[in-house]
């Protein structure tokens, strides 16, 4: 099976629609390695720029399509000429287009992502170009898809107050959080290095996306003037992100309140700097008057960031009530949340707790598992492997504990290289499904050597994620352990492989800190011989965690036998 897609929202610095489909590509293609991939854009001009853009989703499976032209011409000129699509990238089994724009004669079935209603709503707070192209290009766009995806039940219940006719074509697909760049940071020194390179205070609120209109920023610059005059040392205001369109008016609020020691515009942030940037804000602020899905105030809540959103549009629905709500349209009403952050460090616990909990619950993995459920729909068919079983239904709560095992192998570097090096054989979220099936047990040991890897890792993970796996622990040891199989070997090495990759120095000066919560865990021989092999060659294990080309088998495999010599 073919499957394509619109690549051009991937390219160059990515707003909110490409960082989603950057997530939703990613985990799909790695989830589903039996099928081809096609990358299609356009391009006219800085060729080897987008081909290092593109670069990260390639592999053996997924390849890209290049035609020579400008994005904006073609666009343009197929709203009135009907200008094959096909003519540039050929015929695949499916075309997805993330961008709310669907060109004449695809070929093949079409999938569009209509993020929000946004210039209906608020047409005010859009750029004309942008409301003239979908004025003329988001109908007929729909009526040539075969099916309309959009990121919440708000959008879904918009898309039909606008559009009525496409109500049957619509499906919900939330968007996720890269738990893999988006986690809590201990290190004050990484904060510290950060808020340097920005000139930031060592206290403030953070606003991170786009200037523009419809985020409402005016509005929190005022009620932010009003919470400042109740601390004799408030906390700094920083505005992060490049500008968008009519951003004039920010900047003149912020003249205007006499606000300019106080407020600090960043521009845009370095994508490596903003795990650290929002660690370290008192409360992450996004008070909008109108979103879609709202994917920062989720990733501040994965960096255990206390957040105060706005009563609109779908804010609510992804923060759930782990989050201080405004009222989007009341200055007052933004000032009190300001100001409760900043006085309640009880709330702030609170928040930063529940907030790391509902972000678990958003994973890129979900949602390509439900995207690609949609391309399985419409293609009339099972899109799984011949040599696959099918997947076995999986409890909810085992469904939870296993996207939290999906954040553990993205939390270390040998974690990035097992997924990336061995895709969907290797993919842990993906094997530990199939222990629910009649064909795999998995044994004592498998969980002893999940014990060790924990034990090295917790620091890493983060607080919120210990109750689930202790769940987990628990629900492993109750399965009997009388067919171990290849699958089990297969999890101990990479579990032992976690173990093995965490610097023993960064172990030595934190495990003190948690040991208390591993008081009761069982460790067998060979997870004390991984120890000490780690204490006596520290250099070997850093080099297997720095080094991503590394042959993951072979490397846990010679780890091992060099554990069973000297054990």
């Amino acid at each position: 099976m073919k499957i394509a897609f619109d690549a051009i929202p991937l390219l160059g610095r990515k707003s909110g629609i490409g960082w989603c489909e950057a997530g939703q590509v990613s985990a799909l293609t790695r989830l589903h390695p039996e099928h081809e991939y096609q990358l299609n854009y356009f391009a006219a001009r800085h060729l080897e720029e987008r081909k290092a853009d593109l670069a990260p989703y390639l592999r053996d499976h997924v390849t890209a399509k290049h035609a020579f032209c400008v994005p904006y011409v073609y666009r343009t000129v197929s709203t009135f000429i009907p200008v094959p699509y096909s003519w540039f990238f050929g015929k695949n089994d499916l075309t997805h287009f993330f961008n709310y724009i669907v060109p004449p004669h695809v070929g093949g079935r079409t999938v569009v992502t209509v993020h929000d209603m946004v210039y209906k709503a608020y047409p005010e707070t859009v750029r004309g170009r942008t409301k003239h192209m979908l004025d003329l290009g988001l109908v007929p766009s729909m009526k040539r898809a075969d099916c309309i995806v959009t990121d919440s039940e708000f959008s879904k219940s918009e898309i039909i107050k606008y559009y009525p006719e496409f109500a049957e074509k619509i499906r919900v697909v939330p968007c996720g959080v890269d738990t893999g760049t988006f986690h809590k940071i201990y290190d004050d020194v990484e904060i510290s290095r950060v808020r340097e390179k920005y000139k930031i205070g060592e206290r403030y609120f953070l606003y991170l996306g786009t200037l523009e209109p419809r985020k409402n920023l005016v509005s929190l610059i005022t009620a932010y003037a009003e919470y400042a005059k109740s601390f004799d040392k408030p906390a700094q205001l920083v505005l992060a992100g490049a500008k968008g369109w009519l951003y004039d008016e920010i900047f003149a609020q912020v003249e205007s309140l006499q606000l300019q020691k106080n407020v600090l515009f960043t521009q845009y942030i370095d994508s490596a700097d903003m795990c650290a940037l929002m660690s370290g804000a008192l409360a992450f602020t996004f008070p909008s008057l109108y979103e879609g899905f709202g994917m920062p105030p989720l990733e501040a809540m994965a960096c255990g960031t206390p957040v105060l959103v706005s009563d609109a549009a779908s804010l609510p629905e992804v923060t759930g009530k782990s989050a201080v709500i405004v009222d989007a349209k009341d200055t007052q009403s933004i000032t009190r949340g300001l100001c409760a952050l900043h006085e309640d460090e009880a709330l702030r616990e609170r928040l930063s707790q529940e907030g790391l909990a509902r972000a678990q619950g958003f994973s890129w993995e979900h949602s390509a598992s439900l995207l690609y459920d949609i391309y399985a729909e419409l293609l009339g068919m099972t899109m799984l492997a011949p040599d696959k079983p099918p997947k076995p239904d999986v409890p909810p709560e085992i469904e939870k504990l296993i996207n939290s095992v999906d954040w553990l192998s993205y939390s270390t570097a040998y974690g990035n290289a097992v997924n990336s090096s061995y895709e969907g054989k290797y993919n842990i979220p993906a094997l530990l499904r199939q222990l629910w099936s009649p064909d795999h047990k998995l044994a004592e040991q498998a969980a002893s050597a999940l014990d060790a890897a924990l034990c090295h890792q917790h620091v890493m993970i983060g607080d919120a994620a210990v109750p689930a796996y202790d769940i987990l622990l628990r629900r492993l040891r109750e399965i009997p352990s009388d067919n171990t199989g290849e699958l089990t070997e297969e999890l101990l090495w990479l579990f032992a492989g976690f173990a093995a990759c965490t610097s023993p120095e960064f172990l030595h000066n934190e495990r003190t800190k948690y040991d208390g919560l591993h008081k009761d865990w069982d460790f067998p021989d060979y997870a004390k011989a991984l120890r000490r092999k780690m204490a006596e060659d520290a250099a070997e294990f850093t080099r297997f965690a720095a080094s991503p080309n590394t042959d993951t088998q072979e490397a846990v495999a010679c780890l091992i036998n060099d554990l069973e010599e000297g054990a």
